[in-house]
């Protein structure tokens, strides 16, 4: 018996479970990261924007809606570094969602603040 169908038979076995797995909606997906500067518009609703620099690639989000981690701790909710009116550089982890009724939409679901955090003074 010669190998050489079976290994080949396996490898698009491999490369077929993994093109299904990552397009298929169902199950844990990792995020994808970028770096960039995040900016808080607004606390009346949270409204914030992630940029890379490239004009083609921009994100918003709700800024008390996200995870987030920091050089010294992490959490749920509001940012440390993000503070109304400055753009703070990170790291965002985001995935693409697709509607049932067609549209998709990248989310922002993690927010690695890069600088110590900001003191808020309310």
């Amino acid at each position: 018996m010669t190998w050489k169908p079976v290994v080949v038979a396996l490898v698009a076995a491999l490369a077929l479970g993994m093109v299904i797995g990552n397009h298929v909606s169902y199950g844990t997906k990792r995020l994808k990261v970028k770096t960039g500067e995040a900016f808080l518009h607004n606390t009346d609703n949270w409204l914030s924007s992630f940029d890379t620099g490239d004009p083609d690639d921009q994100l918003t989000f709700y800024a008390n809606a996200v995870d987030w981690s920091s050089p010294s701790s992490g959490g749920s909710g509001r940012p440390p570094c993000l503070v109304e009116g400055r753009a703070v550089p990170v790291r965002v982890g985001y995935t693409r969602v697709t509607y049932e009724g067609g549209g998709a939409r990248e989310i922002i679901a993690w927010i690695d603040c890069l600088e110590p955090e900001v003191p808020v003074v309310e």
